[in-house]
């Protein structure tokens, strides 16, 4: 009775813990200019260490189902832990879908999303309190393709980005057939099982054209899409998610690493 009360209290002063740091997120907006058509504002959750900085800092970008607090909240819980400010941006949202483009593949792709990341990057730029030489990416699905398109160039006569991200991390996405002119680090965590955005493509990646960065790739035995999503144990649009405790902290190391490499500590 004893233990099951300590649990009790345990699990509950951690439920406590993780509404504090949702509830601490700070709503702020910044404008993101299109290819054609006009500006659009787009919206982002902020949450940052405790303390003046300045820090280094995270831009997270969602999946296909927009921002998704199971996944961005203890992603995002992680990130201030290890003294980074995180921003989980909404790319759908502000373009009329609300409820994400699951099923409307393509309403916004993956090139918009990363041209998202980079207005954010310019917006954490300006903040008193981060490091604007310490700015990294990371999404998962939808938004980890767009992580990888944040660092690759569309062709490879492009002019290298005068400011592009420190480091780059994607969870479970669907890979290019060539990183072309990659101009960051890039880390891709990935499930063997994954029957939305097969590992297989991943494997078979390529480096085209010259860099000075390292793309890493960790693919996980039976792993499925969404493996580091707590309690998640489902199908979705016909497609296996489900969590795998294993992997999950694997990946959570990795990423610590990576990002404490090339973005540094607090």
């Amino acid at each position: 009775m004893v233990l099951r009360t300590g649990l009790a209290v345990l699990i509950g002063f951690a439920g406590i813990v993780m509404a504090f740091m949702a509830a601490a997120a700070e709503t702020v907006s910044f404008d993101v200019t299109p290819k054609f058509g006009p500006s659009i504002t787009l919206t982002a959750e902020m949450t940052k260490p405790e303390g003046y900085g300045p820090f280094a800092a995270v831009v997270m970008l969602h999946g296909c189902s927009g921002p998704w607090k199971p996944w961005g909240n203890p992603w995002s819980a992680r990130l201030v832990r290890w003294g980074y400010v995180a921003l989980q941006v909404d790319s759908f949202g502000p373009r009329g879908f609300p409820e994400g483009i699951c099923e409307r593949e393509g309403a916004v792709g993956a090139l918009t999303t990363a041209k998202d990341s980079h207005a954010a990057k310019a917006y954490l730029q300006r903040l008193s309190f981060v490091d604007p030489n310490r700015i990294g990416v990371m999404g998962m699905s939808h938004g980890g393709e767009a992580a990888i398109w944040a660092v690759q160039n569309t062709y490879i006569v492009d002019v290298p980005r005068p400011d592009p991200f420190k480091a780059a991390i994607a969870f479970y996405p669907y890979c290019v057939p060539a990183l072309i002119r990659l101009d960051a680090p890039l880390l891709v965590l990935t499930g063997e099982m994954d029957d939305w955005t097969p590992s297989g493509i991943c494997e078979r990646m390529t480096i085209e054209g010259p860099t000075d960065h390292e793309m890493k790739l960790r693919v996980y035995p039976g792993a499925t899409h969404a493996f580091d999503v707590a309690g998640m144990d489902h199908e979705y649009l016909g497609h296996t998610m489900k969590y795998d405790p294993v992997a999950t902290q694997d990946a959570v190391a990795r990423s610590r690493a990576f990002l404490r490499k090339y973005l540094g500590d607090r």
